[in-house]
């Protein structure tokens, strides 16, 4: 969209959204559970409400070269 290709931008949109819905549609089909990747459920130590905090390792595992064995989102 930043160079104007607004009908390139939409079919990527599209075509990404599928595929996050194929994901998940399979991943409920068989029972799997979405972990996210660089984040743990924790309690906030105040509120004691549930949260996501951030794991800070992402930046590690990218200059390691630990990231290839993520999942393509793309």
């Amino acid at each position: 969209m930043e160079n104007g290709l607004y009908d390139l931008a939409a079919e990527e949109k599209n075509r990404l959204e599928e595929k996050q819905r194929a994901v998940r549609k399979h991943r409920e089909e068989t029972g799997g559970v979405y972990r996210p990747s660089f984040f743990v459920e924790a309690k906030h130590p105040i509120t004691k409400e549930p949260y996501w905090r951030y794991k800070q390792t992402y930046w590690e595992e990218r200059r390691d070269g630990k990231l290839k064995h993520y999942k393509d989102i793309f």
